[in-house]
């Protein structure tokens, strides 16, 4: 009795070492293309707007202070930014005990990636990426998992972002199907 025991003790000991932990690939690639379209659509909308905001201000043309924050943000490239908000990303997923068990690697280009990025792109994983705005201080992020299932978005600081993925792969919410 005893030896069938040990024996299915083993047996699940050695099933969970042979599971993969889940594998998240942060899409940099994404995220910096998406900040970049939205810095060429704020200065678009400034070089339509420019002169009008000029004579009566701000507050009485149609979405200048939703736009005046980006426009200034994008000043400069985005991308310094959004490579920053990033490291704050993983810095949270890597300081948060309920991540201990996920994997995040950095996907920044497809001209030039990783051998850790081409390999979790060659594995099972989920996709996040950062519909990235510049000067936001919350982003919203969106998943994308195994097979495409399921998709999944929300809006949030680096840390909530980092906790809500967290649940997500690793199953300690809802089981999801779209």
């Amino acid at each position: 009795m005893h030896s069938i025991a040990a024996a299915l003790f083993g047996l699940a000991v050695l099933a969970s070492c042979t599971d993969a932990p889940p594998t998240v690939v942060m899409d940099g690639w994404w995220n910096a293309d998406y900040a970049k379209t939205t810095c060429e659509q704020a200065k678009a909308w400034q070089k339509d707007n420019g002169k009008l905001i000029t004579q009566v201000g701000c507050a009485a043309v149609t979405a200048c202070p939703e736009m005046a924050p980006i426009v200034a943000a994008c000043a400069l490239d985005p991308t310094l930014e959004v490579r920053g908000f990033e490291t704050m990303v993983a810095t949270e997923f890597a300081s948060n005990k309920d991540c201990s068990s996920v994997r995040l690697v950095h996907f920044a280009t497809p001209k030039e990636p990783s051998k850790d990025a081409s390999h979790a792109l060659s594995r099972q994983h989920w996709t996040l990426s950062l519909n990235y705005t510049p000067g936001a201080k919350q982003q919203r992020w969106a998943i994308l998992g195994p097979e495409n299932k399921p998709y999944l978005e929300g809006e949030g600081a680096p840390g909530e972002i980092a906790r809500k993925i967290c649940a997500i792969v690793t199953h300690r919410g809802a089981a999801v199907s779209n």
